[in-house]
């Protein structure tokens, strides 16, 4: 048996039952007129960074980015010029959370829909700092799979050792790149992940590393996590044919040219 020892996060339940939810519950939601504004680090527009209000996890910064005040917003069906003005935003608020001292490493997450783990329908996203060293959060193998596109600076992959399974879609980009040459190929996989098997009911995350002079970006559909990686850690994954497929799809219906 291994003797290394599993990191753990302290998860605190009094604050999570205070958070407001509208996922599965009737909470009003508190990002279309935001009030709390002592929480506030940056604005742009509409477009918010505050400190999380119910800060669940001992170890960790949480921060949230309001995308918008329009509760219907969705950044996948932005057109490019607000979608890149979004991600200037983000990219911006990223570099300088990396520079907070009580930050060991710092990670991007987006929760959207019923499966994803978020329990606001309004769109948000999250930067979060470790205060305390958990190690490293990926593996290089994470990210290894059937190439869609490949540049100087930009690189996409279809997983074949997901972490969790069947579809997890990867997008490399340096960090001088400009905005505009990869935010609509990051939408890309965000719709089609969107309207994979229930595009009624959408549910995906966005995960985001920084990674020496590249931001890593993954891109998961969301549905019930299967009782194999539960129980068992066992991930699951499509035969290297269907994830051929599933490249040319992308490439042909979701990517720029």
């Amino acid at each position: 048996m291994s003797d290394l020892k599993k990191v753990m996060l302290t998860f605190d339940p009094m604050i999570s039952s205070k958070k407001p939810n509208d996922v599965v519950g009737e909470s009003s939601c508190p990002f279309c007129s935001y009030t709390d504004m002592e929480n506030l680090i940056k604005e742009d527009g509409s477009r918010l960074w505050v400190n999380n209000k119910y800060p669940t996890i001992k170890e960790v910064n949480q921060t949230v980015i309001i995308e918008s005040d329009a509760h219907d917003f969705r950044m996948y069906e932005a057109e490019s010029c607000e979608l890149n003005q979004l991600f200037k935003f983000i990219m911006s608020c990223w570099r300088q959370f990396d520079e907070w001292p009580s930050n060991l490493q710092t990670v991007f997450l987006k929760n959207q829909g019923i499966h994803s783990g978020s329990s606001l329908n309004h769109p948000h996203l999250q930067l979060l700092g470790f205060k305390e060293d958990v190690g490293s959060l990926y593996m290089p193998s994470d990210f290894e799979g059937i190439v869609v596109k490949e540049t100087d600076q930009l690189f996409i992959t279809v997983s074949t050792q997901p972490i969790c399974g069947y579809i997890e879609l990867n997008l490399r980009v340096h960090q001088d790149a400009a905005i505009n040459s990869w935010t609509n190929d990051l939408m890309g996989l965000v719709r089609f992940a969107v309207g994979y098997r229930d595009p009624s009911h959408p549910s995906y995350n966005i995960f985001g590393w920084k990674i020496d002079e590249y931001y890593q970006f993954k891109v998961v559909p969301r549905f019930v996590t299967s009782a194999y990686y539960i129980g068992f850690r066992l991930s699951q994954v499509f035969s290297t044919d269907q994830l051929i497929q599933i490249a040319e799809d992308l490439k042909l219906n979701y990517l720029s040219s």
